[in-house]
């Protein structure tokens, strides 16, 4: 009782620091956390179908994350003064904490199982897997949804105005239940591989924390690891148009072309091969002569894991197909029968050496 105290206050503290720079004065941070923790115990009584409710540790998270998106969805008159990058930043803690894939509406928190399809329609409705998910009444059109997809897991999501989109492990997007207005705006961060849905009359738009899209109707796919030190958009088809973080630079990138922002400024371009890019939706990494270390990077952001190369290793390139296993450790296995070294393990992580 103590514990879930202490939690309860912490996520006040969170809400009225998040909420002190607006003019809110109805805002009731207790209130409203009250009323979503008592609405989280009553959906769970009431789902009649199988789904992973949420840890007690990734449930503070979950909380935030609903209490947030709660305040916004039901202050409609408010919302438009807000944007997407907005409420992600104040709300990015923990959230990659849970086991499973968390979909968060503005009625339900819902866990769901590792490469989980999750389809919307026109009217808001849920099917996952399938199966037509029953949640509580939300605001429609209006209502905002958050995906998070956790370490080591993925997702494929289909929106509204049929747009499909892969979420890799780490990442999340934020999107209205249907669309409504003049553009179809969504935020996402960590990688995501989009088909845009065309529709001339409504362009596509994603935010992002270093950059804004505009698409009409293509495929690309984006990297925003922070870890990476930079943002990398890769375009398969069509054409997209990327503007920085300030709306200062704009770039407009043809199929093949990946588009490097770091710092929120646009810093460059080059040709690849696209399909290399997106390699992870299929279930492994193209791999091209790419040095061991930065084969290491990859696998530690997908996994969550500190894995680091000794100098004497670190420069080694592989060539090939990489395929990405659900055990980390089988993936390291393999990366021996490439390349002869030793795997060290601690608290502090995973070292290759020589």
């Amino acid at each position: 009782m103590e514990e879930n105290n202490k939690t309860t206050k912490k996520l006040e503290e969170k809400l009225d620091s998040l909420f002190s720079s607006q003019s809110y004065p109805d805002f009731d941070s207790s209130a409203i956390i009250e009323k979503t923790l008592a609405k989280i115990h009553s959906e769970r009584r009431r789902c009649h179908i199988q789904m992973w409710w949420l840890s007690s540790l990734s449930l503070a998270a979950s909380v935030l994350i609903g209490v947030v998106i709660y305040y916004f969805v039901n202050a409609t008159d408010k919302i438009g003064n807000m944007d997407f990058y907005q409420i992600a930043e104040n709300v990015s803690s923990a959230i990659y904490e849970s086991n499973e894939v968390v979909l968060i509406t503005p009625e339900d928190e819902l866990q769901f199982p590792n490469k989980s399809f999750i389809q919307y329609n026109g009217k808001g409705e849920i099917t996952v897997n399938g199966n037509v998910i029953e949640t509580g009444k939300t605001n429609g059109r209006n209502s905002l949804t958050q995906i998070i997809v956790p370490v080591g897991k993925k997702a494929d999501l289909q929106l509204s105005d049929g747009t499909r989109l892969m979420l890799n492990s780490r990442s999340r997007v934020m999107f209205p239940q249907s669309f409504d207005g003049k553009e179809r705006k969504i935020f996402a961060e960590g990688e995501v591989y989009m088909e845009v849905s065309h529709d001339k009359s409504h362009p596509f738009v994603v935010e992002s924390s270093d950059f804004n899209l505009r698409v009409l109707g293509t495929k690309f796919n984006i990297s925003t690891y922070k870890e990476l030190g930079k943002t990398e958009i890769v375009l398969l088809e069509g054409a997209v148009e990327v503007a920085d973080i300030n709306n200062e630079q704009k770039a407009l990138l043809a199929p093949d072309e990946l588009l490097n922002v770091k710092d929120g400024r646009i810093a460059g371009r080059c040709h690849v091969d696209a399909e290399d890019y997106i390699s992870w939706t299929k279930g492994w990494l193209n791999l091209k002569g790419m040095s061991l270390s930065e084969v290491m990077n990859r696998l530690g952001i997908l996994y969550g894991v500190d894995i680091t190369c000794n100098e004497s290793v670190a420069s080694k390139r592989i060539y090939g197909k990489l395929e990405l296993k659900d055990n980390l450790n089988d993936i390291l296995y393999n990366i021996q029968q490439i390349i002869p070294v030793q795997i060290n393990t601690s608290e502090q992580g995973i070292e290759l050496i020589k």
